[in-house]
């Protein structure tokens, strides 16, 4: 849920996994995160971080709220 939010905030802003991992083990791991096969919140930081850069922290984190909000009920 938190990954499938990340992955289409990605790709909104058109940024590509290997734009955003650096290297490709870190595309791989992303991927992993972003469908959901791995649980890992440390990656939340990165969409954080990239969201720092787009100028859009604000709106990032409303959604994200959203999203964390939606999967409680």
């Amino acid at each position: 849920m938190i990954g499938s939010y990340c992955r289409a905030y990605r790709t909104v802003k058109n940024v590509t996994l290997l734009e955003l991992g650096g290297d490709e083990k870190m595309v791989k791991t992303l991927s992993a995160f972003e469908h959901g096969r791995s649980t890992n919140m440390n990656h939340l930081v990165i969409y954080i971080k990239l969201s720092h850069t787009l100028n859009d922290h604000d709106s990032f984190m409303r959604g994200l709220v959203g999203v964390i909000i939606d999967g409680i009920d």
